[in-house]
């Protein structure tokens, strides 16, 4: 069995050294992933503000990848349900056309 510190990165994020590993539920996703995609909107935040520390923007990163997170989620819900909606609609039409047997 492989040990965790094995399956563990280093890794800089804006000067901070912080030691990660895969998440094993999300496969198709890496650290080094992970890591560019928080460096990338804390640095974009630090271009756009110049009066914020490195603290604030990271801060202010995690809130703005949050708020898209929990948009993503409200948005897959309401695809599920317009789905299971559908899905009962055409069952509905299929009976009216081909009625079960009883």
């Amino acid at each position: 069995m492989e040990n965790v510190r094995d399956e563990q990165e280093n890794f800089e994020v804006l000067g901070l050294r912080l030691r990660l590993k895969r998440d094993e539920m999300l496969p198709g996703v890496t650290p080094r992933e992970v890591v560019d995609f928080v460096q990338s909107e804390a640095q974009a935040i630090l271009n756009k503000n110049q009066n914020i520390n490195l603290n604030q923007a990271v801060i202010l990163a995690a809130l703005k990848i949050a708020q898209e997170k929990i948009a993503l989620e409200k948005q897959y819900q309401d695809h599920v349900a317009y789905l299971k909606q559908t899905a009962t609609d055409a069952l509905q039409l299929i009976e009216e056309v081909i009625p079960t047997s009883n």
